[in-house]
């Protein structure tokens, strides 16, 4: 039999490891290329087109699919290459030399890498114009043409291109840099570092109420930052408790002998593969976390945007009267009302002053117009931010400032800083500041007649019997408004929004946050699943001889299946709990302030749920395969 005959029968006999090696990287760099294409699209990116809202819900997506590339494509390759590593031994044990069997790995992984990022990239092309139709025509993004983007195929071929050479490189210089017999005998080569330190496990449990105890009680939007110093203290605390995990183990030999002895073929078996099994179970919980994590995230956005318009929005339309900008008659506005078939239930005007940047009103209008209290010493000046007082942001608003005026007569008043206050008092119009101030009456009049430099406008703020109707005349006045403005110079900064418009951009942006944190938590699942598949795989044949040595010594085949579906059971749903909890405490954490925590955990919850459920179901697939395998 020649090289290639026993290459061919080596391929045939693997043929699914080779395939499942091929799909897992072409999906990898399918969905590495979608959001490639996407993020590098000018159109897309540019927010005259497509609004902010929506292409900044990209960045996260295609940050993690790029550092998913970097772990999973190395990993995979190991996973697939030592797989064949009894195969390699063989070839070496027959007199091939390590050199000439070294030039015929690289070569067969170079093809297969070659073949899976051809897949990868034309299936990324199709996929990416799959995107381009639902943002286009699921969630009506005007402006927006689907097209071919070279630079992204560029780079998508240039990234997995360096990390394949990369993955074929480090797997040649490891592999056979062993010698034959440690290729023969590594997987039935005892795993070291079972031994676990019970001091160590409790400061893992103890790094983890520490930051359960910080996250509930001591957190706050200001330091928002400490979630990131959270996340990475919790999971230390976690990768401490599952590497030191046979402590627990030790503890129960003492405490409880019975449950012990009872298991005993679990815990030793656990004990024996514990230096490969404690390295799968974080990396997996932490693939599903995300997945969990980022799946019920649209759950509380939802709620918080809902939230955030109606009080950012306070009148569904509202414009600005300045400089010969948005005038109308009352007359005109009334027969462009009945036209649309709209009734105008309440209408509010408010005048401010446009001086040097800031936008000026007069405490009391303010507190007669809108039922407030502002109290307003002459020759001071309060700031007003318009934000709600506890939406669970951080926003670092400066410190109120003072305003200098210099006066027709030749004098200069300066009005001094009074405070601060944050409210919503218009909603958020383009044309004013981002801080308003109020000052006295007197004040204000004084400014408006002898101030130089200073334009006298006014806040028109509209309300109709229904959303629809608003939506009809804000229509209608737009239209009216492009017409009859003087000048288009700084249109948009005068432009007239409508509550309507906000729910409808809210909505988009959420349709499509869902949409893309759904293609991104399936691309995690998928890796944390194969992740999983490559650790049974690696282990098929140590587990044969295993189970053919227990019936020897009489295990009975129900024993041996009851011992199997712990093993199988401990890999696939320990990680899916752990991360299941991990994902509903920190972002709970997250949302709590925002007041969407409830909203969110009832997310992770019915996500989690699903992830446990879809386990449970490959937990029995594989206890199929293997008691066909063993049993």
């Amino acid at each position: 039999m020649t090289y290639g005959e026993m290459r061919w029968k080596i391929f045939r006999y693997h043929y699914k490891s080779y395939l499942l090696y091929f799909i897992c990287c072409g999906c990898m760099i399918a969905g590495f290329q979608v959001f490639a294409g996407i993020f590098m699209n000018s159109e897309f990116m540019n927010p005259e087109i497509v609004t902010s809202y929506i292409s900044s819900d990209i960045y996260a997506p295609s940050a993690i699919a790029a550092l998913l590339s970097l772990f999973f494509i190395p990993y995979s390759h190991g996973c697939f290459n030592r797989q064949l590593k009894k195969d390699y031994a063989v070839f070496l044990s027959l007199g091939l030399d390590a050199r000439t069997l070294n030039r015929s790995m690289i070569g067969e992984n170079a093809l297969i890498a070659a073949a899976s990022l051809a897949a990868g990239l034309a299936a990324g092309g199709l996929l990416s114009y799959g995107f381009y139709f639902y943002i286009i025509h699921v969630l009506h993004v005007d402006g927006l043409h689907m097209g071919f983007n070279p630079a992204s195929y560029a780079v998508t071929a240039g990234w997995f291109i360096l990390l394949y050479a990369g993955s074929i490189a480090w797997g040649a210089y490891a592999d056979f840099r062993q010698t034959i017999a440690a290729l023969l005998k590594e997987s039935i080569r005892a795993r070291k570092g079972m031994s676990s330190s019970k001091l160590i496990f409790l400061l893992g449990w103890v790094l983890e109420a520490a930051v359960i105890a910080y996250l509930f009680f001591w957190y706050d939007a200001d330091h928002n930052n400490n979630l990131a110093i959270c996340f990475a203290i919790g999971t230390i605390g976690m990768l401490l408790i599952i590497f030191h995990f046979m402590a627990a183990v030790d503890f129960l030999k003492t405490r409880l002998p019975r449950f012990y002895y009872k298991n005993l073929f679990f815990f030793t078996d656990l004990a024996h593969r514990f230096g490969s099994t404690k390295k799968i179970i974080p990396l997996t919980a932490v693939l599903l976390g995300l997945a969990i994590f980022f799946q019920a995230w649209p759950f509380a956005a939802d709620q918080i945007t809902k939230r955030d318009v109606e009080i950012m929005h306070p009148y569904q339309i509202a414009y600005p009267v300045i400089d010969g900008m948005n005038r109308i008659s009352e007359q005109n506005l009334h027969e462009l009302a009945e036209e649309n078939h709209a009734k105008i239930i309440k209408d509010r005007q408010i005048e401010f002053l446009f001086f040097e940047s800031n936008s000026i009103f007069s405490a009391e209008e303010i507190n007669q117009l809108f039922h407030k209290d502002y109290q307003v010493e002459e020759g001071t000046a309060v700031t007003v931010f318009q934000y709600p007082k506890e939406d669970g942001r951080a926003h670092r608003l400066p410190a109120g400032r003072g305003l200098g005026v210099d006066l027709a007569n030749g004098e200069h008043a300066y009005y001094a800083p009074a405070g601060e206050v944050t409210d919503v008092l218009t909603g958020d119009l383009m044309a004013l500041s981002d801080g308003v101030m109020l000052l006295h009456e007197k004040d204000y009049d004084r400014i408006k007649s002898q101030a130089d430099g200073c334009y006298a406008g006014s806040i028109r703020l509209l309300d109709c019997r229904s959303q629809k109707e608003s939506q009809r005349l804000g229509d209608a006045l737009k239209v009216y408004f492009a017409v009859s403005n003087e000048s288009e110079e700084d249109a948009d900064h005068y432009s007239l929004y409508t509550k309507s418009d906000t729910i409808t951009e809210d909505n988009q942006t959420n349709s499509f946050m869902l949409f893309v944190f759904s293609v991104m938590d399936f691309m995690l699942y998928l890796s944390a699943l194969v992740m999983l598949h490559f650790r049974i795989a690696i282990h098929l044949e140590g587990d044969r001889k295993k189970y053919e040595s227990l019936k020897k010594i009489g295990a009975a085949s129900g024993d041996l299946d009851w011992f199997m579906g712990k093993e199988i059971k401990l890999m696939f749903l320990t990680p899916a709990v752990i991360a299941l909890l991990g994902a509903a405490l920190y972002g709970s954490a997250l949302f709590l302030l925002s007041g969407a925590a409830q909203r969110y955990l009832f997310g992770v919850l019915v996500i989690g749920s699903l992830v446990i459920g879809v386990q449970m179901l490959l937990c029995r697939f594989y206890m199929g395969y293997c008691r066909r395998r063993f049993l």
